[in-house]
């Protein structure tokens, strides 16, 4: 099957035939599909700021039919085994990214440096440790070294989900 897709214009720069891209069609919320693009239009639309691609799927239960709405992600980069955070502890200042990272009753504002960008997580190349907490709500007022009461232990870090 091929499905065509117009992505943000911005993408442009770093697609190319054959990168992996997953479709999700509202028909089929449960379902995501894995595909390539096989095609990469070569004008951007100057209205929407959009370019075209054709993303070749396989349908083999043949439940992807014909004029179906569907949304596309394409995987830009990817890593295994990196140490990644989830968005939610996140916060960018005028210096750069930072978390506040979770001690005994207080909290440290620690610099981060970000890597690949994932739906729910950051990859963290640099600024934590396997093992250390990061606070990921209420982080509204925080300060370095504030006291605080913790309500929940996070999961571990290496459960986080991939960037």
């Amino acid at each position: 099957v091929k499905v065509e897709v117009d992505l943000p214009e911005n993408a442009y720069g770093f697609m190319v035939s054959g990168s992996t891209c997953l479709i999700k069609v509202d028909a089929l919320p449960h379902d995501t599909c894995e595909g390539e693009i096989i095609r990469i239009h070569p004008t951007i639309n100057p209205v929407s700021r959009t370019v075209k691609v054709t993303v070749g799927l396989e349908n083999p239960e043949v439940k992807l039919r014909p004029g179906m709405t569907a949304r596309a992600n394409v995987i830009q980069a990817a890593r295994e085994d990196v140490l990644s955070v989830p968005k939610s502890a996140v916060i960018q200042g005028e210096e750069g990214y930072y978390v506040f990272r979770a001690l005994d009753d207080t909290v440290k504002r620690v610099p981060v440096e970000i890597g690949i960008e994932g739906d729910e997580a950051f990859e963290v190349r640099n600024g934590l440790s396997v093992g250390d907490r990061v606070v990921t709500r209420g982080l509204t007022g925080l300060r370095d070294g504030m006291a605080v009461k913790f309500s929940a232990i996070a999961p571990d870090p290496s459960e986080n989900p991939p960037a």
